[in-house]
């Protein structure tokens, strides 16, 4: 039997249903509030998913109800704060890699790329090795 409110009317639930309850994007949201679980949101923020404004509201009242916490030690680099010389190195050594993959002897894709880059070709090499220190820490930070 349908619940009543004050004025004799259906409550909301009992009038609409579970429509807003089948919703992924409320799921995503609630998947935070009651197990801490950020990885359903992100996986539908990555997504194609259209976002209306509706749940746009919910994200916004979740992020106002949660505050963002430091937890100390060196603060991760937003993805978008990346700088252009490291993106540049990184799609050079998936280059080559990717050259090597398909039969290419590695310092003939070395020397390919890193002309064709205006790389270094030595820093290229120490980069796809995984021997330059710098790449290895700017690759990390980005992918968190």
């Amino acid at each position: 039997m349908a619940q009543k409110s004050k004025l004799g009317e259906a409550s909301a639930f009992w009038k609409y249903g579970s429509r807003i309850h089948d919703d992924p994007w409320i799921d995503a949201i609630a998947a935070i509030d009651y197990n801490g679980d950020n990885a359903p949101l992100i996986e539908m923020l990555l997504s194609d998913t259209p976002l209306d404004a509706a749940n746009r509201s919910h994200l916004a009242n979740l992020l106002r109800r949660k505050k963002f916490k430091d937890r100390g030690g060196q603060p991760e680099t937003p993805s978008y704060a990346r700088s252009f010389a490291a993106e540049v190195l990184e799609e050079a050594v998936a280059v080559v890699r990717d050259l090597i993959k398909a039969g290419v002897d590695k310092d003939e894709a070395l020397e390919r790329i890193s002309k064709s880059r205006c790389i270094d070709e030595d820093m290229l090499g120490e980069a796809c090795d995984g021997r330059l220190g710098s790449f290895n820490r700017a690759r990390k930070r980005g992918k968190k």
